[in-house]
């Protein structure tokens, strides 16, 4: 049988442009195919050039080098290159860089990636050295060492499934064609092909199809699809980090009148999240750690763009500029889509939390940063919709040392309610209603509120349900351990709200900052609830002052004289006491 070089360069180009099909996900359709096409077209070429004129591994190796850096810029990098063709030394220095530091970078940022920074250079890479490595074989191999070029696709598609996600693209069809097609161009290869094998063969693959249909999910659920992206830790652990619900008293005492972030383009009544906690240690809510995936504690790298495919409301593309916020905490609204930073260099330093919404810059967000959030901001339901809706299945961290009172309270506000969207209703109106406001700077003549929202802290508050005072930090942690006490998902929530009126540029101080509470629902994902009460409401020390002072100044009537100490007589038996000191003082007296 004659060679025919042209069926060798179809059939592993196809094979190895099908293994690399977990990788769809990942990068996402367009970037994935012009990197996959371009990698195997410049593999193919220097391959076929290295078999016509006999080149050694040098050659062959510098030539492949050439077509990576010539080629590879204007797909992998287009952003770095002259009219996204021609290559300029920083899109050199990008692709050689590439080489070894996207992988990590890809198995660290959440899908989809598309080709922001370098990332591209992996898939690139791959479809280049692979095709360079099949065909080489199959065309400079004798015919039957020449079949194990068939090899190459199958650890290519390994590779694509640890560096992939858990979502599968067409894995029947490019399984089988894989297998049938491998099969059938190294048979031929090595003389052994028959019509009636292909046959079998793929007699033999329905089969197995079939099998793996009936058994497929109940081993996949004991079983889940390995990947290596869920088995790396991200570097970022919020655990390190103090409470942020802790530093509130710090906003409106220490920050009060600095400006602290400047919002163009959020809605009227839009909310800027800070920082998202759902765990209660008895001391403090805070973010939970690392260890805690399914909820606020995994922050992970991501791409030119965040899944927030199921998220529903209104688009929105709002710009933020920080003033001051002296922490790692990046503020964002809503359901984060992008993230666009003017200094592209600190988009390495972003982590995001796809479960909470939030976001983080390992490296601190600096004084005048400005990054633009393209997201998709929530409406909030009907509240007769939520009074017939279920709470949704959320893993949330279970509270520690819950004071006794907030059961008390909970049971006491709730009442008689009978759905979860009427407890938490009765939960908010019970402390808005029932409580006072004050932050406790009583140098500002305010009353007298001790900070903190630990145990004793929120004894303290429910003492009196009658005459509570605090501010967002104890209602909020209040109504949320409430509602874990009655069986609702619920996490507090640090943040700007803006106001009602609509303008379209507004600026936070340190005395805007507010924390909620949101309960997740299903078919409405977080609602949020507002349990503080109006700044207006502040406790009546007025009356209590002016009421002591009236009854300081009443006249009161003189006591009645005591009766007359008769002397006893000599012969009285007296008790004797060892006050020694009264005998000494008598002493000196007479």
């Amino acid at each position: 049988m004659t060679r025919r070089p042209e069926v060798d360069v179809v059939v592993l180009g196809l094979a190895v442009g099908a293994a690399m099909l977990p990788l769809v996900p990942v990068f996402g359709p367009p970037a994935l195919l012009s990197t996959a096409v371009a990698g195997v077209l410049v593999g193919a070429v220097v391959a076929l050039a290295a078999a016509r004129f006999r080149w050694g591994v040098l050659v062959t190796t510098a030539a492949a080098l050439s077509g990576y850096l010539l080629v590879g810029p204007a797909v992998a990098v287009p952003s770095a290159t002259t009219a996204r063709v021609l290559p300029t030394p920083e899109a050199l220095l990008a692709m050689l860089s590439g080489a070894v530091t996207s992988w990590k970078q890809v198995l660290t940022l959440d899908p989809e990636l598309g080709t922001a920074g370098n990332l591209a250079v992996a898939p690139f890479l791959l479809a280049l050295v692979a095709t360079l490595t099949a065909l080489s074989l199959a065309l400079r191999a004798s015919r039957r060492a020449g079949a194990a070029a068939a090899v190459v696709p199958l650890v290519v598609l390994g590779l694509s499934v640890l560096l992939g996600t858990k979502v599968a693209v067409w894995p029947v069809a490019a399984g089988v064609g894989l297998v049938i097609g491998l099969g059938t161009w190294a048979s031929a290869r090595v003389g052994t092909f028959a019509p009636r094998r292909v046959a079998s063969l793929a007699v033999v693959l329905a089969v197995i199809a079939a099998l793996g249909g009936v058994t497929g999910p109940w081993v996949g659920e004991l079983r889940p699809r390995f990947v290596l992206r869920d088995e790396i830790v991200p570097p970022f652990d919020p655990a390190d980090q103090a409470s942020p619900l802790s530093a509130f008293r710090k906003f409106v005492k220490d920050w009060a009148d600095d400006d602290l972030l400047t919002a163009t383009g959020l809605p009227g009544g839009g909310l800027v999240r800070l920082a998202t906690m759902d765990a209660f240690d008895g001391v403090v809510w805070d973010v939970a750690g690392a260890e805690a995936a399914e909820g606020s504690g995994t922050f992970r790298r991501v791409g030119s763009e965040v899944d927030a495919s199921g998220r529903s409301g209104d688009p929105v593309s709002v710009t933020l500029r920080a003033h001051r916020l002296p922490f790692v905490w990046l503020p964002t609204v809503g359901w984060t889509r992008q993230v666009t930073f003017t200094d592209q260099d600190r988009r390495a330093d972003l982590r995001y939390n796809a479960a909470t919404g939030t976001a983080v810059l390992v490296g601190g967000v600096s004084d005048g940063l400005t990054w633009t959030v393209d997201a998709v901001l929530p409406r909030r339901p009907d509240p007769a919709a939520l009074e017939s809706a279920a709470v949704a299945s959320v893993a949330l961290p279970a509270p520690r040392a819950v004071p006794p009172a907030v059961a008390q309270f909970a049971a006491a506000a709730a009442g008689d309610a009978n759905s979860p969207g009427l407890v938490a209703d009765a939960l908010e109106r019970a402390l808005h209603e029932n409580g006072y406001f004050s932050h406790g700077l009583t140098d500002q003549g305010q009353a007298e509120s001790t900070s903190g929202h630990g145990a004793n802290r929120l004894t303290e508050l429910l003492a009196d349900p009658e005459r509570m005072v605090g501010d967002d930090e104890q209602y909020a942690s209040a109504m949320a351990l409430a509602a874990r006490q009655l069986g609702l998902p619920a996490r507090v929530v640090l943040g700007f709200r803006a106001p009602d009126d609509g303008a379209d540029e507004v600026t936070f101080t340190g005395s805007d900052i507010q924390a909620w509470v949101e309960v997740a629902y299903t078919g409405h994902g977080w609602v949020p609830y507002f349990p503080t009460p109006d700044a207006n409401r502040t406790p009546d020390q007025d009356d209590a002052q002016s009421e002591s002072q009236a009854q300081e100044q009443l006249r009161q009537p003189p006591p009645p004289p005591a009766p007359p100490v008769n002397a006893p007589d000599d012969d009285t038996e007296q008790p004797r006491t060892d006050d020694r000191e009264d005998q000494q003082g008598g002493s000196a007296l007479w």
